[in-house]
């Protein structure tokens, strides 16, 4: 518990001394109640298999200096090489958000799944983070990337800039949210893990619209909310539903929907190098 902070400052990172000095200053002041303390390092690297012995040698040592800031410590290392760290990122971090609609849902008669109208400004909070920048984790498991400045797009994009007093809802067919589970709370529906399969071209041009200074005009987009868990299939791109889906040229562009094709689909590994891809076919994650 303690420790000699100026010998200390001449090599450890200021930032840390400071943090562990306000753990040490909070485990003293809790020693009454006799608190459990927990502690997990995690060492990852891009090595392909497991650490070195010597790395490990000193992670043991860790462990046995961590396990004495009391008699009841608890200290772990864990070790996570490359294709740790590339499972981890293809599983993808859980999310739960929360979209308010501006009519009262309509829920389906088979399955769990609702369809709403939210108001244009309502969704591009729906897919933005705090700092206002898109949320592109929502367009993980749809098949299309962003196509750019496209007829459909900029058509798309001159009717969210149009004065006329006509529903945006109207002149697009909205986009589609599969889920694990959603349910409404008051006025929104609360959806886990959500994930837009079908109008990403139109969530694009909504956040475009409203970085530049775009209003709603209390003007809605159709959405439609898809909950089935682990029962969910595989999203599929619709065959009629929208113009959008052109000719993107002789170079395809293409996102994998497939979370086993997501695991799968790794170009450079730390063992085998980069491997061939078809010239014509560009495959990204």
């Amino acid at each position: 518990m303690s420790r000699n902070e100026d010998e200390l400052t001449s090599h450890t990172n200021a930032k840390l001394l400071e943090r562990t000095r306000r753990f040490l200053h909070v485990l003293e002041d809790l020693a009454s109640s006799f608190p459990q303390v927990r502690v997990k390092v995690i060492y990852a690297s891009k090595a392909a298999e497991g650490p070195h012995p010597n790395v490990k040698a000193k992670g043991d040592r860790l462990r046995r200096e961590l396990a004495k800031i009391t008699s009841d410590t608890e200290a772990t290392i864990e070790y996570l090489s490359a294709a740790d760290l590339r499972e981890r990122t293809a599983r993808g971090a859980r999310a739960v958000a929360q979209l308010v609609f501006s009519e009262t849902p309509m829920s389906a008669s088979l399955g769990e799944g609702y369809v709403c109208l939210a108001r244009l400004d309502e969704y591009y909070k729906f897919i933005t983070s705090e700092n206002e920048a898109l949320r592109l984790e929502l367009f993980e498991s749809n098949v299309r990337d962003y196509a750019g400045s496209t007829t459909v797009n900029n058509a798309i994009s001159e009717t969210l800039k149009s004065g006329t007093g006509e529903d945006f809802w109207w002149f697009n067919n909205g986009v589609t949210v599969v889920a694990d589970a959603a349910q409404i709370a008051g006025k929104k529906i609360v959806i886990k893990d959500p994930q837009i399969v079908n109008g990403l071209q139109t969530s694009h041009e909504v956040y475009s619209y409203f970085q530049f200074g775009g209003q709603h005009r209390d003007r809605s987009l159709l959405v439609k909310i898809r909950a089935a868990g682990e029962l969910l299939p595989q999203p599929r791109v619709p065959t009629g539903a929208s113009s959008i889906h052109e000719s993107l040229g002789p170079r395809i562009h293409v996102l994998c929907a497939s979370r086993t094709a997501q695991r799968a689909q790794v170009l450079r590994s730390p063992t085998a190098g980069r491997q061939a891809v078809p010239a014509d076919l560009l495959v990204s994650r």
